[in-house]
């Protein structure tokens, strides 16, 4: 992990727990699944990463995890 993205996942650690966005005991794992994401798209600049992005890396972790932890991350 670079050091750029270990700031970036402290501030979005930081902001699901100041806006209360997921209960604390949850924060962890999305912060994981943000951090797997930003691995899965290395060498791609974040200005041309969009919603489509996003929905190809849901698609192919569908095939590798269980429903409940997808669609958890879906609905955020």
């Amino acid at each position: 992990m670079i050091a750029n993205q270990s700031v970036l996942l402290a501030r979005f650690q930081g902001n699901l727990l100041s806006k209360r966005l997921v209960p604390e005991n949850k924060v962890q794992f999305y912060v994981h699944w943000v951090n797997q994401f930003c691995l899965d798209q290395q060498g791609t600049r974040m200005e041309s990463i969009d919603d489509n992005a996003i929905h190809r890396y849901l698609s192919k972790i569908e095939k590798r995890k269980e429903p409940w932890q997808v669609s958890g991350l879906e609905n955020r």
